[in-house]
C-alpha cells in the first residue's frame, strides 16, 4: 500500500512510501494538484534518479531518494546527511530502503 508524506524541506511536495514525488499545491503554470514528476536518470558518477520541479518561478532538481528519505525519516542531522540505499541498489527509493548516513 502507498502512503504519501509531505517534504518538510519542500511543503508544496509530498513523497511516497514507493518513491514517488508529487505536487500537493498547485503551480502557477502546467503543474496541477496530485501530479506525480517524471523521474529520470542522473548520468554518472552517481545516477541517482531526479526529477525537475518549479515552485515560485524558480526551477531546480531534487533527487527523489532526498526527498523520500526527508519525508518518512526527518531532515538529516549535520554528521548524516547522506540519503543511502540499504540494499546500495540507487534505483530502489523506497521508504523503507532508505536511511540517513554519513
Amino acid at each position: 500500500m502507498e502512503r504519501w508524506k509531505t517534504v518538510s524541506t519542500h511543503p508544496f511536495l509530498e513523497a511516497s512510501s514507493l518513491g514517488r514525488v508529487r505536487r500537493l499545491v498547485a503551480g502557477k503554470t502546467c503543474s496541477k494538484v496530485g501530479h506525480i514528476y517524471s523521474a529520470c536518470k542522473r548520468k554518472a558518477p552517481f545516477s541517482y534518479w531526479s526529477a525537475l520541479i518549479s515552485h515560485e518561478g524558480k526551477t531546480q532538481e531534487i533527487y527523489i531518494h532526498r526527498m523520500v528519505c526527508a519525508a518518512f525519516h526527518g531532515l538529516p542531522s549535520a554528521e548524516r546527511n547522506h540519503a543511502a540505499h540499504k540494499d546500495g541498489n540507487v534505483d530502489n527509493n523506497r521508504a523503507d530502503n532508505l536511511y540517513w548516513a554519513t
